[in-house]
C-alpha cells in the first residue's frame, strides 16, 4: 500500500483510521491499536509519521511529493559500563 502524505491520505485523522483498520486485520489488540494511536498523538505532525512508520512500515509505503520516506533505523547505543 502506498500513501502520498502531500495528498488526502496524509492527513492525520486518516492515517490513524489507517492504524485502525490495519491494527484489526493484523490482528492487533484493541489496546495495542490504542497505544499506537495515542503515541501518534503525543507529539506534532513528525512524530505521527514517524509512529506510523515504525509500526507499519513494513506493510505501507509513504512519499511525500513522489519521494518514499525511508524508515531511519537508529542502532542502540551500547549500555555504559558500571
Amino acid at each position: 500500500m502506498n500513501i502520498e502524505l502531500s495528498g488526502p491520505q496524509g492527513n492525520a485523522f486518516y492515517l490513524m483510521g489507517l492504524v485502525d483498520n490495519l491494527g484489526q486485520q493484523l490482528g492487533l489488540t484493541q489496546e495495542n491499536i490504542n497505544t499506537i494511536v495515542n503515541e501518534m498523538r503525543s507529539s506534532d505532525y513528525d512524530n505521527l509519521v514517524k509512529t506510523f512508520i515504525k509500526n507499519f512500515g513494513m506493510i505501507v509505503q509513504l512519499y511525500q511529493n513522489g519521494k518514499r520516506l525511508i524508515p531511519i533505523i537508529r542502532k542502540r547505543s551500547p549500555p555504559s559500563p558500571l
